[in-house]
This record gives C-alpha cells, sequence and structure tokens, in this order.
C-alpha cells in the first residue's frame, strides 16, 4: 500500500495523497554515508560491534546504560567522523542534532496545488487518484521444472509426488505504486555545514544512488528497486557550491555534486582523513558505545 497523507485543500476538502518520507530519504543518505566511509578505512568485516552499526546506520539510541558521553568525546567523533555530525545521532545519555532537514516529497498534483512551489503550479494538473496505479505478478513453483527438480535429494522427490495434489503452483502477489512520470517536490535544508560534513553529505548521496550520470542521480526510493520499480530521479536546484575557502558553509545550498577541482580535492582530503585516522575513529566509536 502507497503511504499517503491526510490534508485538508486550499478549498477545505479532504484529501488523502501520496508521499515519500522525508525520513526514508535521511535514511538514504545516513546509510550511504556510513558505507562509505567504512568502505575508505576499510574496515574488516566482523570487527564492529552492533552498538557501533547501530550507531553509524541508524543513528544509534539514548541508554542510561553504560560510560556517560562527555561533551569532549562528542566533540571528538564529530570531528573525527563527519557523517556522525552531519546526520545526527545518539549514543548513551548524549544527543546530538542533525545539521540537514529533509521535508517530505509531496506529488505535484491538484489536491497539493496550494502549497506547491510558484514554477511548479498549474490550472490543469491532474488528481492524486490519477498517478496511482497497481502491478503485480506470480511466483511459480520451481521444483516442478526437471531441471530443479533433480537438485533435489530422494525423500525431497518423493515428499512433492505424494504431496503434488497439494502443492501450491503459484503464488499471486500485487502492490500500488506510481505511475512514471509523476513528479514530487520537496527539500533538504543544510546548517553551516564544515567541509568534511559536506563531504560527507556528497559522498552519502553518491553511495546511496543506483546511477549518477547525465541523466541525474536515481536513488532507490520505496521496494521493488531490483525489478526497475522503486526508483526516482533527483534534480537539485542547483551546483553544490564549489567554493571551500570560507571554514564553514552557511545560507542557502543545493546538493548536487559537482565536478570542478576545488570540490575533488576536498573529498580527496575527506578520504585520506578517514584512512589517516582510521584507528583513531574506530577507537572513538568503541569508546562511546560500550
Amino acid at each position: 500500500m502507497l503511504r499517503v497523507q491526510e490534508i485538508i485543500t486550499d478549498k477545505g476538502s479532504y484529501a488523502r495523497v501520496p508521499f515519500v518520507s522525508g525520513n526514508s530519504i535521511k535514511h538514504l543518505i545516513r546509510d550511504g554515508a556510513a558505507r562509505f566511509a567504512l568502505e575508505a578505512m576499510t574496515a574488516e568485516p566482523g570487527s564492529l560491534t552492533k552498538q557501533i552499526v547501530d550507531l553509524l546506520l541508524s543513528g544509534g539510541s539514548l541508554s542510561k546504560k553504560g560510560s556517560a558521553v562527555s561533551l569532549q568525546q562528542a566533540r571528538q567523533i564529530s570531528e573525527l567522523l563527519p557523517m556522525l555530525s552531519l546526520c545526527g545521532y545518539s549514543a548513551a545519555n548524549f544527543m546530538t542534532r542533525s545539521k540537514i532537514a529533509v521535508s517530505n516529497l509531496n506529488l505535484v498534483c491538484s489536491e497539493n496545488l496550494f502549497r506547491l512551489p510558484a514554477p511548479l503550479k498549474s490550472d490543469d494538473l491532474g488528481r492524486a487518484a490519477t498517478f496511482r496505479c497497481e502491478e503485480f505478478g506470480t511466483r511459480h513453483d520451481v521444483v516442478k521444472q526437471p531441471n530443479v527438480r533433480k537438485l533435489l535429494d530422494k525423500a525431497s522427490r518423493n515428499a512433492i509426488e505424494d504431496e503434488k495434489s497439494k502443492s501450491t503452483s503459484q503464488m499471486y502477489y500485487e502492490y500500488e505504486t506510481i505511475i512514471p512520470g509523476a513528479q514530487f517536490w520537496g527539500s533538504i535544508t543544510l546548517e553551516e555545514l564544515l567541509d568534511f560534513e559536506m563531504a560527507a553529505l556528497r559522498t552519502g548521496i553518491e553511495r546511496a544512488a543506483l546511477s549518477n550520470d547525465e541523466n541525474g542521480i536515481v536513488l532507490p526510493i520505496g521496494a521493488k528497486s531490483s525489478i526497475g520499480l522503486g526508483r526516482m530521479r533527483f534534480d537539485f536546484g542547483a551546483p553544490m557550491r564549489s567554493v571551500f575557502s570560507t571554514p564553514t558553509y552557511s545560507g542557502n545550498q543545493a546538493i548536487m555534486p559537482a565536478d570542478d577541482d576545488a570540490d575533488k580535492d576536498v573529498v580527496a582530503g575527506y578520504v585520506e582523513h578517514l584512512r589517516s585516522r582510521r584507528e583513531e575513529i574506530l577507537d572513538c566509536l568503541m569508546g562511546v558505545t560500550k
């Protein structure tokens, strides 16, 4: 079932309109940024505790157990691992707010006309219902195929023969979708990002992307992206700032990855930071999660 938001339109009528949760977009960014950082640090499989994995991939949690996190430790982990200060986190008794705020993605439709940005407003927008459709499929009982059945041991083959009349030949499934070509809009607000935090944001989006080419960045939204559904192309309002001369970013910032040398130098510096301080980062993560 599509997730819907209940709204009151500008005409005072009640409507249920499909939308994409901003929290799910934020999770994609966090997940991508964490995975990029771990890959840059060449973290070994089996080397991380569950608490560290929870902290990196889902933001951790507050707990009364264990030792308290000091302000010095909090500052240290934010400096060492910028993706945490970018996305915010909770550990032990301490919580750091996120520097990015991701709004819901709302469908461009007549019910949302009252809150559409001016460039998207139109008198002939379709209603939300016209953008909804359904897909269905079947899963077949593969063991009925001779080349598959021969993989089974004798007991399994005999069981199938004995239960032929009771076996399920196929399973039907269906789900709601948004039709291709529908538009959504939303925003990501940034708050005075440091250079490496901007690098963490950029690399997080790129790491989460299914593709990133002249057609834009495609991110996996919802389910079934493995078969071509659940994909959305993102057009950002303007190129990501390429001036890194000041210690922090401020004001309005767009997030489309850029390719000039200044941006590449900062990302390269971010990767070198993660690699050169790998052990220090891992020790600090262990300290704030134990």
